[in-house]
């Protein structure tokens, strides 16, 4: 096995019949990777590609609840020493970090929804 560290190379035995097992961890999600420190970091945003702007719009929207800032803050600060981020739209995937991310619970939603539904008549016949 071969393992690189900047500039420096060096060569490790492996006995494959005692070490079946690998986990090679490449890449890891934000929400993986939350608490956790590494030496250097990269982060990718792939922007859809799409030539409608309401498709765009659409896409940037859902982008932003994956991407927005607080997914970006955990993302951007797991590097201790460098951060590299990729993107193939430089623009829309600053307009998708930048977005606001609801930290409602799922029972604040249900409340909030409830509170927004009209009260329906009591006196109303029910049918069935």
């Amino acid at each position: 096995m071969e393992l690189r560290q900047g500039k420096d190379v060096s060569l490790h035995q492996v006995d494959l019949s005692r070490n079946k097992h690998w986990d090679h961890a490449y890449a890891s999600t934000v929400h993986a990777s939350q608490g956790a420190t590494q030496h250097r970091a990269i982060f990718h945003i792939r922007a859809p590609e799409t030539e409608s702007e309401f498709k765009q719009a659409r896409a940037l929207d859902n982008m932003a609840k994956v991407f927005g800032d607080r997914s970006f803050y955990v993302g951007a600060t797991r590097a201790s020493h460098e951060l590299r981020i990729y993107t193939n739209n430089k623009d829309v995937a600053a307009q998708a970090v930048a977005a606001k991310q609801d930290k409602t619970s799922a029972v604040e939603t249900l409340r909030r929804h409830e509170h927004a539904a009209p009260t329906q008549d009591k006196n109303a016949d029910v049918t069935r």
